[in-house]
């Protein structure tokens, strides 16, 4: 039996009431200084019972708010205030585990309990190096929210599920509650990789922040989500639905910016340079640990693509034409030349040309760039209706 223990909420309800403040809306701020009051009164009602995870979650709403205020101060108060309250929400989770004789690392505690390593090296830098941009800063702030709302709030609002991401206990895996909290890390952590990229390229006061720990964090969420479905490939596949995207919403590697899209044509079949060299990298790391990322993310793009209307809206036609250019590039880049997956993606792209332009205009620029596939696809191409064709400029 279950000794019970002393919380400072009087019911869970409450405690949901403050989790709902908290991580609704991001950009709700008021709802978050609502959370900030309740937590600074159960804090004072409890000074030495009360729970890590909410003088940690208290630190990080604080600061976030500090940032958000209409009359901010000034922003190196605003970058220590930040960078305080993510060495103390380190510190404060891997500090218990110092037990033994000698001192452990804390990167290596900080990985047993699943926080992102990039937090770890914030916390280093902003304890022994220059202070991290602001920009920087935040995006660690909210994803540290992140991490104490799948660590703490989460379970502590639902005790009875007894399913993790090792172990879930559902017949369709992806859709426990577990592994959809283990997918909600993903588009975050994207974003972390994202604004490190275009930050360590400007912001010297970054010297050890290097990508590579987010990398190693997006190989590890790609492990565990492994490890929580106990099959090979549908980690894999959650992974590329956020790179992709679907007809309802954007996915990371189409920017928001139509401008910032490309032109797909047989001259540019590549995403436009900005765009392939933030992502190219971490794709290509990603690959190697993972082989089947090429072939799901060749054949989840060309899933998409075939699958939309001909009628196309000039929004949903530049997202089509950046897919395009990235499937590609995962083609010509990442999918061995001559081997199986190349010949199988063909021959799927073959299927759908009949009643759509998009896979026309894809094998067109494939049959352009490659002369061992050009010999297959012309009788193809050649008995096309033309009026079903759109030209490629060369």
């Amino acid at each position: 039996m279950q000794l019970p223990r002393k919380v400072p909420w009087k019911n869970r309800d409450e405690l949901a009431q403050v989790s709902s403040w908290i991580f609704n809306d991001s950009n709700d701020f008021e709802a978050r200084k609502r959370a900030v009051k309740r937590l600074k009164t159960w804090l004072y009602a409890h000074p030495s019972s009360h729970p890590v995870a909410l003088s940690a979650t208290l630190n990080l709403l604080s600061s976030l708010l500090l940032e958000a205020s209409s009359s901010p101060t000034d922003p190196h108060a605003t970058r220590l205030s930040l960078s305080l309250s993510l060495v103390r929400f380190v510190n404060s989770l891997v500090d218990p585990l110092q037990t033994g004789q000698f001192a452990r690392p804390i990167a290596m505690i900080a990985a047993e309990l699943g926080i992102p390593g990039w937090l770890v090296e914030l916390r280093h830098a902003g304890t022994h190096e220059g202070l991290p941009s602001v920009e920087v800063l935040r995006e660690g702030a909210e994803e540290a929210l992140n991490y104490l709302h799948l660590a703490f709030f989460l379970p502590t609002l639902n005790p009875q599920s007894t399913s993790s991401l090792l172990h879930p206990q559902t017949s369709d895996p992806t859709s426990s509650s577990s592994f959809q909290g283990h997918l909600s890390l993903l588009p975050p952590l994207l974003k972390s990789y994202k604004l490190l990229s275009k930050s360590l390229t400007k912001d010297h006061s970054l010297p050890s922040l290097s990508l590579r720990a987010v990398k190693k964090d997006l190989s590890g969420w790609l492990d565990t989500a492994e490890r929580a479905t106990g099959s090979t490939g549908d980690g894999v596949r959650a992974f590329v639905g956020v790179l992709v995207g679907g007809d309802e919403e954007l996915g990371v590697l189409v920017p928001v910016s139509k401008k910032k899209r490309s032109i797909f044509t047989a001259s540019s079949p590549h995403p436009p340079p900005p765009l392939l060299s933030l992502y190219s990298p971490i794709l290509k790391s990603l690959s190697k640990a993972h082989p089947s990322l090429p072939s799901t993310l060749a054949n989840t793009i060309l899933s998409v693509i075939v699958s939309q209307d001909s009628e196309i809206t000039p929004q949903s036609d530049s997202a089509a034409e950046t897919l395009s250019s990235w499937l590609v590039w995962v083609f010509d880049e990442l999918l061995v030349e001559g081997g199986e997956e190349r010949e199988e993606l063909i021959s799927k792209a073959i299927k759908g040309v009949w009643d759509n332009t998009r896979a026309v205009q894809l094998l067109q620029v494939v049959a352009s760039r490659h002369p061992a596939f050009e010999a297959r696809l012309r009788p193809v191409l050649s008995v096309v209706d033309p009026d079903h064709v759109r030209t490629l400029s060369s």
